[in-house]
C-alpha cells in the first residue's frame, strides 16, 4: 500500500453523523441502548424514581456520543492495520523516521481526539 494512500485515510476526519451508516450498533452500545431505554420507562411509570434522572441524562448523552466515538475508533485501527501492512511488505526497505513519524503522527492525533471525547463524555 502506497504511503500517500495510508495518509490519506489518516488525514481525513470522520464522517458527519449523519453520512455515518454502520450495518449494525455494536452490542455493547445495543445493551446500553436497551438499558437505558428500559431504565427510562421504568422511571416514567414510577415517580418514587426520580432520584435516577441525573444518571439517565448521563447515560442518554453518553448513548449519544457513542457511536461517533467508536467510529472513530474503528477508522483508527483500520488506519494502523494498513501501517502495519505496509511496513510488513517494506519488510528489506528501511522507514527513516520522519516517513514513520509522517504515518503514525496523525493517527495519533484522531486517537488523543477520540480519547479526549470519550473522557469527556464519560465525565
Amino acid at each position: 500500500m502506497p504511503i500517500l494512500s495510508v495518509l490519506s485515510l489518516l488525514s481525513k476526519p470522520p464522517p458527519p453523523k449523519e453520512a455515518v451508516q454502520s450495518p449494525s450498533v455494536p452490542p455493547a452500545a445495543s445493551r446500553l441502548i436497551k438499558t437505558v431505554k428500559y431504565l427510562q420507562g421504568l422511571r416514567s411509570e414510577n415517580a418514587a424514581l426520580s432520584a435516577i434522572d441525573p444518571a439517565l441524562i448521563h447515560l442518554t448523552r453518553c448513548c449519544e456520543h457513542y457511536d461517533d466515538i467508536a467510529e472513530e475508533l474503528r477508522q483508527c485501527n483500520e488506519a494502523l492495520g494498513a501501517v502495519l501492512l505496509m511496513l510488513r511488505h517494506t519488510e528489506n526497505a528501511q522507514v527513516r523516521g520522519k516517513a514513520l513519524w509522517a504515518l503514525l503522527e496523525p493517527l495519533q492525533q484522531r486517537l488523543q481526539r477520540a480519547m479526549e471525547r470519550l473522557e469527556a463524555v464519560t465525565s
